[in-house]
């Protein structure tokens, strides 16, 4: 009871901060939730890894009185899972995709499309934590739908109700999560309590459809047109060459690093460059836009989230690379600027 307990608080906590809407307020509420996502997965694999290692005991005591052949069609007509070896246990234990993974895919514990959606929100929970990445225009949306996933998570991966010590006083919880006299005195939560309280939650805090597809299509918008900016910029400062120029200049020298940058002109009028085809094109943004702009027909919020995380992943590291360069003509811009004051 004790862990349930923990884990419902810590939701409803996070619950709490998203409707602060402070930046701070959500970035804690993400550490909540991918946290408690860990810790109902870790303790499910707990209950999978005994159920596991049952198998592996009578898969070698099969082994130890069958023929050989008999054993192999033994293996073959009955589904015995695959039995883990220690260093698999240790991998699924220690990251949170292997998790993910094994529940998904191995024990079909956790739907695909949901642990596609829940791998996306980790990365952006680490993204915010380690690397100090703010993304202000959908913190708030990755953050309700976070929440909504693991209170589903809660349920996909609970065990059958949850029982209560009658020496331990849990009067307190009950109360403020309104769950009622009868269940306190019956002495346990049935998987229908779970849900309500669950429900309860959500019915607090959601985001529906079409507001997270608005937002997700208007960030899309904005990163876009925002690297198309620094693009125009570093276009003029290339001598007014055209942005598929300047987007193939930009790659050409991406892909071959050894390269000096300022040497550009020599690099524009090389054979090499002119036999480079650049995957990322003007029209390629514009097809991105046109993806975003359907964002609102897809069927629903983890498809869409799945075709927003998509989208994201082709156009980041174009839009990193653009930040940079802009980044490095700026400071030449400066330190020119210096010398001719004399600085």
């Amino acid at each position: 009871m004790k862990q349930f307990t923990v884990i419902i608080e810590q939701i409803d906590q996070s619950k709490n901060l998203i409707l602060e809407k402070s930046t701070a307020s959500l970035r804690m509420a993400l550490i909540l939730l991918d946290n408690a996502a860990e810790i109902l997965m870790y303790r499910k694999i707990l209950s999978e890894f005994t159920n596991n290692q049952m198998y592996g005991k009578i898969r070698d005591k099969a082994k130890s009185v069958m023929p050989l052949d008999i054993f192999h069609k033994f293996l073959a007509e009955h589904s015995v899972p695959e039995i883990l070896e220690e260093k698999k246990k240790k991998n699924i234990l220690r990251y949170f995709d292997e998790k993910l993974s094994y529940l998904s895919d191995t024990c079909g514990l956790i739907p695909i499309s949901v642990g596609a959606v829940l791998s996306s929100l980790h990365w952006y929970r680490n993204e915010t934590y380690h690397r100090d990445i703010i993304r202000n225009e959908i913190l708030r949306p990755i953050a309700i739908l976070y929440f909504e996933l693991v209170c589903e998570l809660v349920i996909q991966l609970q065990q059958n109700h949850i029982s209560h010590n009658s020496e331990d006083d849990w009067s307190q919880f009950f109360t403020k999560f309104g769950l009622g006299e009868a269940q306190f005195k019956r002495g346990i939560l049935s998987d229908k309590d779970i849900e309500v309280l669950l429900n309860k939650f959500r019915e607090e805090l959601s985001i529906n459809f079409y507001e997270l597809s608005e937002t997700l299509r208007k960030y899309v918008f904005i990163k876009l047109d925002e690297t198309l900016d620094r693009l125009n910029f570093i276009s003029d400062m290339l001598g007014n060459k055209s942005r598929n120029t300047t987007l193939k200049f930009i790659q050409f020298t991406k892909k071959n690093e050894y390269l000096p940058f300022n040497n550009r002109d020599l690099i524009l009028q090389s054979k090499a460059f002119n036999e480079y085809a650049a995957p990322i094109t003007v029209e390629i943004f514009s097809n991105w836009k046109t993806k975003a702009q359907h964002f609102v027909n897809l069927d629903d919020k983890l498809a869409l989230f799945i075709a927003f995380k998509d989208l994201e992943d082709k156009f980041r590291p174009i839009e990193h690379r653009i930040y940079d360069v802009k980044g490095e003509l700026d400071e030449a811009i400066s330190l020119a600027i210096d010398l001719a004051r004399g600085k």
